[in-house]
C-alpha cells in the first residue's frame, strides 16, 4: 500500500502532467494557426479581461509590452463586465500613454467584434489570460483571433488545475498574478525592466477632489504619516474580515494618534458608518470613484484591507498594504508585491473551496486581530526608520 507521501506525490504528478498536456496541445494548435515570424510589428492587440484587481495585476506586463514594441500601435481589448463596471475597467485605470486605442467589447456580438478586429489589421495578438481560464476557452480564443486575420499570437496558457487543491496548497508554490503574467512575456523573449510599474491614470481634477475632501474632514492635514486607510468590504462574503474587528482596529489606530479613512464603494457604506464611530475616523465609502480612491490611498501611511479592489489600488499608488486573505483561493495568487504583508489562514478544513458563498467565514475569523496589529507595528517601525 502506498504511503501518504507517495499519494501526495502522485496527486502532484497528475496536476503537473495535466497542465503539461493541456499547454502542450495549446502550443501545437498555436503552431498550426499562427506564424510567429520575427517581423516588425506595427499593430499589436493585447487581450486582458477583468475588474480592478485583474487590471492592476496586468499593468506591469502591459508596460513591458509597450516598452518592447516602442514604435508599434498598441490596442487593448478588454471587458470589466456590464456597463455599470465602467469605472473599474482598465480603460479608467491605466495611463493612456501606454496604449493607442482601447476596445471594450461589452455589448458587441461576436460577428461585430470579429469585423472590427479584421478592419484594424493587427500583426500580433498577445493574450494575458486569467489564472483560472480553461483549455477550451483558450482554444476558442486562439481560433477567434485567427479568424480575425491576425497572423501572429501568443500567451494562451492554462495555469489552474482544480482537483487536489489542498494537496497543491501544501506542496506547490504559486506565483502572484503579476509575476505569472510577466513570466508569459519572458517565455516570449520580452525583457522586463520594471516589475513594479503600475501607471494609474490620476487626473488633476481627481486629485483636487480628493485633497478637497481630505481638508474638509481632516482639518490641518499635512502629512501622510498621520493617515491610515481601512478597507472593510469585498465582493465575496468569505473575503470579508469580521466587521467588529475592523471597528476595533479603528479604535486602536485612533488611540495611537492616527487619523483613519475608511475606503470602499457604495455597497460598503454601512460598513463605513459602523467603523466611523471615533473622532478622526471618517468613512469615504461611496464618495469616490476607484481612481479617486487610489489618490486617497496614496495620501495614506498604510492600508489595511481585505482582498478587494482598493487593496490593489493601494500598492499601485505606492502605499504599503497589510492584506487580509480568506483561504478560498490559491495562496500567493492575489498577494500584494514584495514589501507588503499578506495574512492568510490555511489551517481550516475547507481551504481552497473556490466557493462564491460562505456560511461561517471561519478562515477569516481564524486570523487574530493581534496578528494585524503586529504587522502594522512592524511596518510602522520600518517606515519610520527610513
Amino acid at each position: 500500500m502506498p504511503g501518504v507521501i507517495e499519494i501526495y506525490h502522485l496527486k502532484i504528478s497528475l496536476v503537473k502532467g495535466s497542465l503539461f498536456i493541456q499547454n502542450g496541445l495549446l502550443t501545437f494548435v498555436k503552431f498550426l494557426l499562427f506564424k510567429n515570424k520575427l517581423l516588425t510589428k506595427e499593430r499589436i492587440l493585447i487581450f486582458r479581461t477583468g475588474s480592478i484587481g485583474d487590471a492592476i495585476c496586468a499593468l506591469p506586463a502591459i508596460v513591458a509590452i509597450r516598452d518592447h514594441f516602442t514604435t508599434a500601435q498598441v490596442h487593448i481589448l478588454s471587458n470589466a463586465g456590464n456597463s455599470s463596471a465602467k469605472l473599474v475597467s482598465m480603460q479608467r485605470l491605466l495611463n493612456p500613454k501606454y496604449y493607442d486605442e482601447f476596445i471594450d467589447y461589452n455589448g458587441y456580438k461576436p460577428k461585430e467584434l470579429l469585423k472590427l478586429l479584421k478592419r484594424n489589421q493587427y500583426d500580433l495578438v498577445i493574450e494575458l489570460p486569467q489564472s483560472e481560464v480553461s483549455f477550451f476557452s483558450e482554444l476558442r480564443n486562439m481560433i477567434f483571433f485567427r479568424l480575425a486575420k491576425i497572423d501572429s499570437g501568443w500567451g494562451w496558457q492554462v495555469h489552474t488545475f482544480f482537483s487536489f487543491r489542498q494537496t497543491q496548497e501544501r506542496w506547490l508554490t504559486f506565483p502572484s498574478e503579476t509575476e505569472r503574467l510577466l513570466s508569459i512575456l519572458r517565455q516570449n523573449k520580452i525583457t522586463i525592466q520594471d516589475t513594479g510599474n503600475y501607471p494609474l491614470y490620476l487626473s488633476e481634477a481627481d486629485r483636487y477632489r480628493v485633497d478637497e475632501l481630505i481638508q474638509k474632514y481632516f482639518s490641518g492635514f499635512t502629512s501622510r504619516n498621520q493617515l491610515v486607510a481601512l478597507v472593510p468590504g469585498a465582493k465575496r462574503p468569505q473575503n470579508r474580515y469580521p466587521l467588529n474587528r475592523f471597528i476595533e482596529l479603528a479604535g486602536w489606530l485612533h488611540s495611537k494618534g492616527y487619523r483613519v479613512a475608511v475606503v470602499g464603494g457604495p455597497e460598503d457604506i454601512t460598513y463605513g458608518e459602523a467603523i466611523a464611530i471615533y473622532p478622526e475616523v471618517i468613512s469615504f465609502c461611496g464618495l469616490l470613484t476607484p481612481v479617486q480612491s487610489a489618490i486617497l490611498l496614496s495620501r495614506c501611511f498604510l492600508t489595511i484591507a481585505n482582498d478587494t479592489g482598493p487593496m490593489h489600488l493601494s500598492y499601485a499608488a505606492g502605499t504599503p498594504v497589510i492584506g487580509i486573505y480568506s483561504s478560498r483561493d490559491f495562496p500567493q495568487k492575489w498577494f500584494p508585491p514584495q514589501g507588503n504583508i499578506a495574512l492568510r489562514n490555511s489551517h481550516v478544513h475547507c481551504s481552497l473551496c473556490l466557493s462564491e458563498a460562505c456560511q461561517n467565514n471561519i478562515c477569516m475569523q481564524g486570523i487574530p486581530i493581534e496578528e494585524i496589529k503586529d504587522a502594522f507595528v512592524a511596518i510602522e517601525k520600518t517606515i519610520k526608520r527610513t
